[in-house]
């Protein structure tokens, strides 16, 4: 806004229906970006998907996201308009949200793969014709007006999704329904926020300017292309000196021009979507790693699925730095000061990124605790006895533990497997127990007292950390004297339920449970009673721990209880802010190279092509995203190491950046006729000065990965050369 100028001011002369369009715009990517942020934790924590299957899946579902609009624009242009095109594939996209809330309250795969499917089909179908129809609201004199409305529309989206991004997690992980993770609530309020923007779209409607359909230019394009092939296979011709010629018997001469330089642009277009390959795993391979790390800072704890938030905050804050001062800087200096070195820079920014990911997963390895290794064994000593230092004297451990301590021993050799415990209180007579372990696990022996006798019990199948999951793994030993069944029932510090776990009577376990980071607090209830009973103590699990919980008398009072608790496994070490230097360098990268390709697609094509080759830059996102599928179907690149295939990616992106550079020096820009004696557009500075090149403006949700010029945003700034004569429903017309 200007310095001294209000909101109403701001807005005057603004059709007031265009807030309808505004507010629906708000609330789809809301919608769309909760549930995107979530997806992957929801399908390897609650359907329990594999971790590379669900990158396979995500990476599947920005695919379909990412070729749908070019079928959306079809129908809105060539058939039903723009509102009604909007309006029917919303509705589809409203149902896509309600099937993924509804299939949240049970594990199921086919359900929520359902909802996908049609959550890819109506945010790719209204994709391309959102902005373009709020611009159709304004009149040919409001060209302020609506240089405006596109700032607040890019606004919108980045505010919706920013939002959603932060506050859908905290509805996943801090709300607990049925005993979990609160994923109904975490997908239903998008979907919720869909149905609004349906009703403000609507809403609207008796206000709207509606402009007919007319017809598509990619359908020309294609018919063209079908038309040229056609002919030169029939032999019916005589030679020409371009394939694309064979259709001058149906096609005028300019249009097919045009069409040649369409093509020369895709040529270059072929290495990009690698670029898009590394991008977009900040939602899968990115937030599996966060999961791997740990997000707990004192009374703020970071979710993995959060993290990602940091791209649109350092895109809306590094836009105005770049425009203002970085991209003018590059231009003085020429240090890359042109579009296509301005790309490459954002493709090695791109594989820096992930070596640097690559690194960061050799230290989550490397400080993750190691499997038990064939032919070996760990056991743990527990003293559950509720006033007596324990006496051990074994093979593989001798030593003294105080009430609740534990100790565990670690690489026992197969010849200890088998060997006798003696154990008993400091300055007593032993008892003795015969062991057996089990091979690669770990192995728990505790002791506790019943009257005068010592009793003590092994317990084996301890698990692995939870690897990727973000939970902690719990699991209770009974060593409380009792002939009656007791109920445990866990409490994280929100005051949520997190787990129910149903012992049996002395000396029983219970399976192992997942639990969130957190503090927990325990009450239980005996067989014959209805009333909780507090339990002393309390424990704070971390991400990815395991952790063995014993429920033994109270050292101030045998007759009431308390729990003592001890770790199996440690906990993730490596801090998620880790993170933090990957996700610069790679938005730093992405503002490089969408930014500059979007406005050099721009560029380079001539007037009656630019709805296709900025679909065409769209394509390349979705081509990105088949190759993460095809690696991830794999499972980790064949390789099975994580950390490599960080590695593999980065070394694909700096040989794609050697193809790219190579294709570059080959390119031959577009020159319109009346541009025969300017300066090769390729060579040109990127969008700095209002006099580069013939753009309008320049419209890209950067932040958010939607790649279609006008819909998603101004980049602050207008390229006025041709303003006066610009159209707005060519902004997004596919």
């Amino acid at each position: 806004m200007g310095k001294g100028k209000g909101v109403k001011e701001y807005f005057d002369g603004y059709p007031k229906h265009v807030f309808f369009i505004l507010g629906n715009e708000f609330c789809e990517r809301f919608s769309f970006y909760g549930m995107k942020a979530i997806l992957v934790i929801y399908m390897t924590r609650r359907l329990l998907i594999e971790d590379s299957q669900a990158t396979a899946i995500y990476h599947a579902f920005n695919m379909l996201c990412y070729f749908t609009p070019i079928f959306g624009a079809i129908l809105a242009d060539g058939y039903l308009g723009k509102f009604k095109t909007i309006l029917y594939i919303s509705i589809l996209y409203a149902i896509g949200n309600v099937v993924m809330a509804i299939t949240a309250l049970w594990t199921n795969i086919p359900g929520p793969m359902i909802g996908l499917v049609l959550i890819g089909i109506g945010t790719g179908g209204i994709k391309p014709c959102v902005s373009a129809f709020g611009g159709d609201q304004f009149r040919s004199d409001q060209v302020n007006q609506l240089t405006q409305f596109f700032s607040v529309f890019y606004f919108s989206i980045n505010l919706g999704s920013l939002i959603s991004m932060i506050l859908t997690p905290i509805l996943r992980g801090d709300v607990k329904c049925f005993g979990g993770d609160c994923y109904p609530l975490a997908f239903g309020v998008p979907a919720a926020l869909m149905i609004v923007a349906i009703v403000l779209f609507v809403v609207g409607y008796r206000w709207y300017t509606n402009i007919p359909p007319s017809g598509n230019v990619m359908v020309d394009m294609m018919g063209a292309v079908g038309r040229a092939l056609k002919n030169k296979c029939g032999g019916k011709f005589d030679k020409k000196d371009h394939w694309l010629d064979y259709a001058e018997d149906k096609y005028d001469h300019t249009f097919l021009n045009d069409v040649k330089a369409v093509f020369r642009v895709l040529l270059l277009f072929l290495p990009l979507p690698v670029f898009w390959a590394l991008f977009d795993q900040q939602g899968s391979r990115w937030t599996l790693q966060a999961g791997t790390m740990n997000g707990d800072y004192g009374a703020f704890k970071l979710k993995p699925d959060q993290i990602q938030a940091l791209n649109p905050v350092l895109v809306i804050l590094l836009i105005p730095v770049f425009e203002s001062v970085i991209f003018p800087l590059l231009t003085k200096c020429k240090i890359p000061h042109r579009p296509l070195q301005r790309m490459s820079m954002g493709m090695f920014l791109a594989a820096l990124s992930f070596t640097i990911t690559g690194f960061v997963q050799l230290g989550i390895d490397n400080a993750k605790p190691q499997p038990i290794p064939g032919g070996k064994a760990e056991m743990t000593f527990v003293n559950a006895h509720f006033n007596c230092k324990m006496e051990f004297r074994s093979p593989v451990y001798n030593g003294t533990l105080d009430v609740g301590q534990s100790h565990a021993i670690s690489s026992i050799e197969k010849a200890q497997f088998n060997h006798t415990v003696k154990y008993g209180c400091e300055g007593q007579t032993k008892k003795t127990k015969a062991v057996q372990l089990k091979e690669t696990r770990g192995n728990i022996f505790t002791v506790g007292q019943h009257g005068q006798d010592l009793q003590s019990v092994v317990h084996v199948q301890r698990p692995k950390a939870q690897e990727g999951r973000g939970k902690a793994a719990i699991r209770v030993i009974n060593m409380v004297p009792n002939d009656k069944r007791i109920r445990i029932k866990f409490t994280i510090d929100t005051g949520a339920t997190v787990e129910d776990i149903i012992n049996s009577t002395y000396l029983s376990a219970s399976k192992y449970v997942p639990g969130e980071p957190g503090r927990y607090t325990m009450k239980i209830r005996t067989q014959d009673t209805s009333a909780d009973e507090a339990v002393k103590g309390s424990f704070e699990p971390k991400n990815g721990g395991v952790y063995l919980l014993v429920l033994q008398p109270d050292t101030s009072d045998q007759n009431k209880k308390m729990f003592t608790s001890h770790v199996l496994v440690e906990a993730n070490s490596v801090a998620m802010i880790w993170q933090i230097p990957q996700y610069i360098i790679m938005t730093v990268g992405e503002i490089l190279f969408s930014i500059t390709g979007l406005s050099f697609a721009y560029e380079q094509s001539p007037a009656s092509m630019k709805s296709v080759l900025q679909a065409a830059w769209l394509l390349t996102v979705a081509f990105g995203n088949a190759i993460v599928l095809i690696v991830a179907a794999a499972g980790s690149g064949g390789t099975g190491n994580q950390a490599l295939e960080f590695f593999i990616f980065a070394i694909v992106m700096a040989v794609d950046l050697v193809i790219y550079i190579i294709l570059g020096i080959r390119f031959k820009s577009y020159k319109s006729p009346l541009e025969d004696n300017k300066e090769d557009l390729s060579q040109a500075p990127n969008g700095v000065s209002a006099t580069d090149g013939d753009l309008p403006y320049e419209m890209v949700d950067v932040a958010n990965k939607d790649k279609i010029p006008g819909h998603e945003g101004l980049v602050n700034r207008v390229f006025d050369k041709s303003l006066e004569n610009f159209d707005s429903r060519e902004v997004c017309n596919l």
